[in-house]
Formats: C-alpha cells, sequence, structure tokens
C-alpha cells in the first residue's frame, strides 16, 4: 500500500503547531487513492480532530506521539450520527473520529495523549470533552501497539461496530471525570487482546447504549487497575449481550491516589447488570485474579427501564440467565460482600459457579439490617446497598445458582453468615469451604425452596 507521510502534507513536529489540517490531508489523499498507510514519524505533533476514512490506516513510527489540542475549537463537533444511541443525545467530539468508515486502523508502536484535563467539567456535559477514539457504525477495524493516555472523557469508544480487533494496547487514564478505559457499546465480533490499563473510571465496559446487540465478543489476557469497575457489563442495557467470553484477567488497584470517582482500591471487580430491559444470555467468565477490591462480584437486574433517545419508548424488565464464572481468585476484598439479585418476578436464571476463592478482610462485628430494599430504579453500582448481611454472598430473587468448589474465608472475625439467601429457587453448594466463618453457613429470608449443600 502507498505510504502517506504526514510531514510531505505540511505538519511540523514542534509540540506547539496544530496539524489538523496536514493529517487530515494525509487521510484523504489516502483515502481518495482507494487505500494507503498515513504515516507518523518520531516527534511530537499537537492535532485537533481526524477524521478517518474507508481503507486507511494510520501508523505510529516509536517514537511518533500525538497530543490533542488544548482548544475545544480545534475538535468539530458532530451534531447527530446516523446511529441512535444515549450518549449522543448532544454534540459528539474525539481526537480520532470515524463513523460508517470500513478497513480502518490505528497501529504502531507511538502514544495517543489527548491532554484531557485541559477540558473542564461541567455537571453532566459527557459529550463536549473529547474521546482519544471514537469509532461509530465501522467495519473492519484494528487498533494495536500503542500507548493511550489522557482523554478528555472515555478513552476508546466503539460504538455499533463489527470485526474489531484492539491488541498490546497500553492505557493510561487519570485526566478528568468519566475516564473509562474501554467501552465495547452494541459490537458484534469483538476481539479484545493483551490491554494493559490503569484507569480512574471503569476498565473494561460492555455496553448497549442503541438498539444494536452485543454480541460475540473475546476478551482476554488484560492487566487493570482501576477506581470503579473493572470489568462491567452494563449501565446502559438497552440491547441484549450474548455469547461473550471473558478469560485470564489481573485486576488491582489503581497506582493512581488521585480519585475522581470510585474507591482508591476499586468498586468492584465483575459486575453484570441489567437495567434498560435487555438481556444478557451467555456469558463465560474465567481465570480472573482480583486483589483489593470492594465487591469482588455484582449481579443485578435493574427496573430502571431507560429509553435510548429522545421519543423512543421505555423498555420494561430485563433479564440474566446462562452465566459460567469459574476459577476466579480474590484477595483482600472489602467488607461490603458480593451480591446477586434481582426483582420480584425477574430472577436471575441459571447460574454456575466454579472454584471460586474469596478471602475478604471481615471484621463486622454487628449483624446489618436483613431488609436489604429491591432499589429497582437506583443506578446499579456494587456497594449500592452498603454492608450486606453475607460476608460471601448476598443472593435475593434467583433460581437454579449452582456452586461447586467455593472458598469463604475473612482475616478477622465477622459476625456475617457465609451465604444470606432470600426467594431462591434451587441453590446447590457442593465442596464449601469456611475459614474464620464462625455463624451458620447460610441463613434464609423469605419463601425458598430446594436449598441444598452437599459437602462442607
Amino acid at each position: 500500500m502507498s505510504v502517506y507521510n504526514i510531514v510531505d502534507f505540511g505538519a511540523v513536529s514542534d509540540g506547539e503547531t496544530v496539524n489538523t489540517v496536514s493529517i487530515q490531508r494525509a487521510v484523504d489523499a489516502a483515502n481518495e487513492a482507494g487505500g494507503g498507510v498515513v504515516k507518523v514519524p518520531a516527534g511530537t505533533f499537537v492535532t485537533g480532530s481526524v477524521f478517518l476514512k474507508d481503507h486507511v490506516q494510520i501508523d505510529f513510527e516509536h517514537g511518533a506521539s500525538i497530543l490533542g489540542s488544548t482548544d475545544i475549537a480545534d475538535y468539530p463537533q458532530v451534531e447527530m450520527p446516523e446511529y441512535k444511541f444515549q450518549k449522543a443525545l448532544g454534540p459528539l467530539c474525539a481526537l480520532f473520529y470515524a463513523e460508517k468508515a470500513e478497513n480502518i486502523a490505528l497501529t504502531g508502536s507511538g502514544t495517543i495523549d489527548g491532554r484531557g484535563n485541559s477540558f473542564e467539567t461541567q455537571g453532566t456535559d459527557l459529550e463536549m470533552r473529547p474521546r482519544n477514539i471514537q469509532f461509530i457504525s465501522c467495519k473492519r477495524v484494528k487498533v494495536s501497539g500503542l500507548t493511550l493516555r489522557n482523554s478528555g472523557m472515555w478513552m476508546q469508544h466503539y460504538n455499533d461496530c463489527e470485526d474489531v480487533l484492539v491488541e498490546n494496547v497500553n492505557v493510561y487514564n487519570h485526566a478528568n471525570a468519566n475516564n473509562d478505559m474501554i467501552d465495547i457499546d452494541s459490537c458484534r465480533r469483538f476481539v479484545l487482546n493483551n490491554m494493559i490499563g490503569d484507569t480512574d473510571d471503569d476498565g473494561i465496559t460492555i455496553k448497549s447504549t442503541g438498539p444494536a446487540p452485543c454480541k460475540d465478543v473475546a476478551i482476554t489476557n488484560c492487566v487493570i487497575h482501576v477506581h470503579c469497575n473493572a470489568i462491567k457489563l452494563g449501565t446502559e442495557t438497552t440491547a441484549h449481550f450474548e455469547n461473550i467470553t471473558i478469560s485470564n484477567i489481573t485486576i488491582s488497584r489503581s497506582r493512581n491516589d488521585d480519585v475522581h470517582f470510585g474507591l482508591a482500591n476499586g468498586i468492584s471487580g465483575l459486575s453484570l447488570e441489567m437495567v434498560d430491559g435487555g438481556l444478557v444470555d451467555g456469558i463465560t467468565v474465567d481465570n480472573i485474579n482480583m486483589d483489593g477490591v470492594e465487591v469482588p462480584i455484582f449481579i443485578r437486574i435493574g427496573k430502571r427501564g431507560r429509553a435510548y433517545f429522545t421519543d423512543v419508548p421505555e423498555v420494561g424488565v430485563g433479564g440474566i440467565k446462562r452465566i459460567s464464572l469459574s476459577n476466579i481468585l480474590v484477595r483482600n476484598a472489602g467488607q461490603t460482600g458480593c451480591s446477586i439479585t434481582g426483582q420480584p418476578g425477574y430472577n436471575i436464571e441459571d447460574l454456575y459457579m466454579s472454584n471460586i476463592r474469596l478471602f475478604a478482610k471481615g471484621g463486622i462485628s454487628e449483624m446489618p439490617k436483613t431488609d436489604v430494599d429491591d432499589a429497582p430504579l437506583e443506578y446499579p453500582e456494587g456497594t449500592m446497598f452498603g454492608i450486606l448481611p453475607a460476608v460471601g454472598m448476598y443472593i435475593k430473587h434467583a433460581e437454579n445458582v449452582f456452586m461447586n468448589g467455593v472458598t469463604v474465608a475473612v482475616d478477622a472475625d465477622d459476625v456475617r453468615p457465609a451465604f444470606y439467601v432470600e426467594d431462591v429457587d434451587t441453590l446447590r453448594i457442593n465442596e464449601l469451604n469456611l475459614r474464620k466463618v464462625e455463624p451458620a453457613w447460610m441463613e434464609t429470608k423469605g419463601s425458598n425452596s430446594n436449598i441444598q449443600i452437599l459437602c462442607v
């Protein structure tokens, strides 16, 4: 493929000149020729928004650095993409933006630094702060080898995209509020491999902010340092989530002690949420190592029912079913406890958990309230219920929950049982190992049926 060096189009590597026009000219030339590689050579180049086009690869040489302009005027506002989604209620802007483009790529070994702390956070103006990467309704996308730093908002947002590969990226996002690491939103056939990241907000976030489903997703071999939720399916959940595999993930606290959102040690390790009417069906999570998060596992059905766009009717209650969690090791978990909670009449169904080792701080000396509110309309967060009446797992409104090989251990004596169960139909636990958990292994409340512990 032909190579288009941005210097040949007038770009200047002085760390001050805004090179938006020169870089865009190189992209346009490659596109008009039927495709090509736009080369960013070693050096420091400042730019505003660059719009990727069909069959264009931007390749960053070793030592190449893109700095986002600190002037919001250099980021043209995209008023309304064709694909309607909840986060497009206002204008959009991004450092690298593409809509309905095919066969596009950002590759190499350089750095994209959005300098996101240059943009003031004003209330809920999520769209007036630029993301580093925003691709909407694109096909055959590749992002590989880059270092991504300091976005004004979410670092990477892939929305309604198909056949996407993100691999070998290093993310550091502590520049502003809403500094997610990556948002996989209503995408099909998406592979995320070998990402190392440290972020103030959520880490790997799977969403559906619009009507398209998120399905056929594979995420593996990632290291996540986080202040909020390391792996989160939710919070926007308009459409279905199907056939998603998450494996080989290491989770621990952020190396940055300054917290915009969340907690210093992180809120949750794994959150699976359905609050806006869609369906979570067929999720596999395997081989996860967590250290220090407050809430290791949070699974939640809510009834917020938020419409994804104006003039779209509010949706009904969604569901969560056919979930497999295996080989999860948790050290230094907080005192809150894990929770698995549906809603009255809307149970979490068919949850399979195997080889779960939970080592928590413990130390609660008075039993918390057992009358835990269903809170159907509240924002879903692992800490939303406060300290739960179980040191291990609080389970409410669920059916067909099967656990095989579960350890619950605490560092300090704790008055809570390992499990607290309410309105559960069929719960079976085989090979339960308790350490320093002195009360009965389980307490129950309300209507429950077919609960068995087979081996302690």
